[in-house]
C-alpha cells in the first residue's frame, strides 16, 4: 500500500575517480616519441631478441625447468581456466605473466608467475603492483 505523500528521493551515482597510474603506465600511450634509428644498434637488438626467444618459450611451456630469475607467484589454481584468467588480468595491466603446470602424484595445479624480476627493486615493485590488483598472497619464487 502506497502513501500519497511519500516518494523516493532521486539518487545519483557516485563520481568515479580515475585509476591510479602504476609505474609501468607512466608514459602517455597517445604520446608520439621519436627514436633515432641506427642500423648497427637495430641489428644488435634483433640478434639479442632472437637469442632470447627460445629461452623464454622454454620457461613458459616446460613445467620441469627451474626458474633462473625470481618471479612473483600470484596464485596456484586447480582449474587451468582460472589460472589463465588471472594471468590475463595481469597482462591487461601491462605486466608479463606465465602459467606453469605443476604435476604431483595425486594432483595437477597451475601456477601463475609474474616477471621475471632483474633486480630486488623491480621484484618489490611487481609484488606491490600485483597486490594492488587483488592478489594479496603474492610472494617471490625461484624454484
Amino acid at each position: 500500500m502506497e502513501s500519497p505523500g511519500l516518494s523516493d528521493a532521486p539518487v545519483e551515482a557516485p563520481a568515479e575517480k580515475p585509476a591510479k597510474r602504476k609505474w609501468w603506465q607512466k608514459k602517455d600511450p597517445a604520446a608520439i616519441t621519436e627514436t633515432p634509428l641506427d642500423p648497427i644498434e637495430g641489428a644488435a637488438a634483433a640478434i639479442d631478441a632472437t637469442e632470447a626467444t627460445p629461452a623464454a618459450a622454454a620457461v613458459a611451456t616446460t613445467a620441469a625447468t627451474p626458474l633462473s630469475k625470481p618471479f612473483v607467484q600470484i596464485g596456484t589454481f586447480s582449474i587451468e581456466a582460472n589460472a589463465n584468467s588471472a594471468a590475463q588480468k595481469v597482462r591487461r595491466n601491462g605486466m608479463s605473466a606465465v602459467v606453469r603446470e605443476l604435476k604431483t602424484a595425486n594432483n595437477t595445479v597451475w601456477r601463475v608467475l609474474v616477471g621475471p624480476a632483474a633486480t630486488r627493486a623491480e621484484r618489490k615493485a611487481i609484488q606491490k603492483d600485483v597486490k594492488d590488483l587483488g592478489f594479496k598472497d603474492a610472494f617471490t619464487v625461484t624454484d
